[in-house]
């Protein structure tokens, strides 16, 4: 997985495994309760990819095989 930061977003990539995952959120580091995201995804290069705004708090990303 890899994260970057293009203009004011954040964008979430993985490899196209051929695996479907989800892309769960959270923002507390000693919280267990994720988010599962409902991003819009795009496939580049083989990998997915999740446009998602950025905020000003702390948050940690996840892949979760369903």
């Amino acid at each position: 997985m890899t994260i970057s930061l293009p203009g004011t977003n954040v964008m979430v990539c993985w490899p196209d495994t051929g695996v479907t995952y989800n892309l769960q959120a959270k923002t507390d580091v000693l919280s267990t309760n994720w988010i599962t995201l409902s991003p819009l995804l795009t496939v580049t290069n083989s990998q997915f990819c999740a446009l998602l705004p950025a905020t000003n708090s702390m948050t940690f990303y996840r892949l979760r095989k369903p």
